[in-house]
């Protein structure tokens, strides 16, 4: 049912508006920046991102960004609004919670089992689901795991390649979720997060402010959907793009 939405010719289609959002976005903080020593880079990319969401999906402008607030739009709904929802939602909880997993999935050819952690997988061809923190960092799968390294995910003939990656578990990093249940979306958030990180990139020198202050892997956490720490932001606006971009 989603996939006409999720093909190529559909994602080409959204990114002109993609574009209107991305410009709006540098724009809202080129303009904050002028009046502020650094920016709380946290909460604009939630406004873009909801912004942009209600856009491609419903045709529906929050503005979040351009009016620099919460819309009122996007409101939890409560039990006076739809109670037998919340109630059935409830229900389901009870007996199956969404964000409790207690074993790992384990798939071989024609069987789908759970079994504990623990327990070591023989067969090459059965397919488990990792732990993508644990894998990501472990010396095991990647060399220098830990530091910044983006010239591990480079073509082995590119120049930049760092030959310290060779070894490189590359083929199991999947940040997105694989297989007959995977993330339909993949493409689709991929495209808009390389525009978004690129026209940031090209507009603005950044400085992160408070990283004495904060540890990423301490303080931010996930139950459901991911709760990150403040990110305060120097932005200081490249040479030459002050009159295009900022009009």
């Amino acid at each position: 049912m989603l996939a006409p939405a999720l093909n190529v010719q559909a994602i080409r289609g959204q990114e002109l508006v993609v574009h209107e959002h991305v410009d709006s976005l540098v724009r809202q903080i080129g303009l904050e920046m002028n009046d502020k020593p650094s920016v709380e880079m946290r909460q604009w990319i939630d406004w873009h991102t909801w912004d942009l969401a209600s856009d491609v999906a419903y045709n529906l402008k929050c503005n979040q960004v351009k009016d620099n607030k919460s819309s009122g739009a996007l409101h939890p709904l409560n039990e006076t609004e739809l109670g037998f929802l919340t109630m059935y939602v409830e229900k389901d909880e009870l007996f199956f919670s969404m964000f409790v997993r207690v074993g790992l999935w384990a798939t071989t050819q024609q069987v789908a089992l759970t079994f504990p952690t623990g327990i070591r997988v023989q067969r090459q061809t059965t397919t488990v689901q990792t732990c993508h923190i644990a894998m990501t960092r472990s010396e095991r799968w990647f060399e220098d795991a830990r530091s910044i390294c983006p010239g591990r995910f480079l073509p082995n003939d590119h120049q930049p390649y760092d030959t310290r990656s060779d070894r490189d578990a590359r083929g199991s990093f999947a940040p997105f979720s694989l297989g007959p249940r995977g993330y339909p979306c993949t493409n689709s958030a991929m495209r808009r997060l390389r525009i978004v990180i690129a026209q940031m990139v090209w507009s603005f020198d950044m400085k992160l402010t408070n990283k004495d202050q904060i540890d990423w892997e301490r303080d931010a956490y996930l139950y459901g959907i991911w709760e990150h720490v403040g990110l305060w932001v120097k932005t200081i606006l490249r040479p030459g793009l002050g009159k295009t971009l900022l009009a």
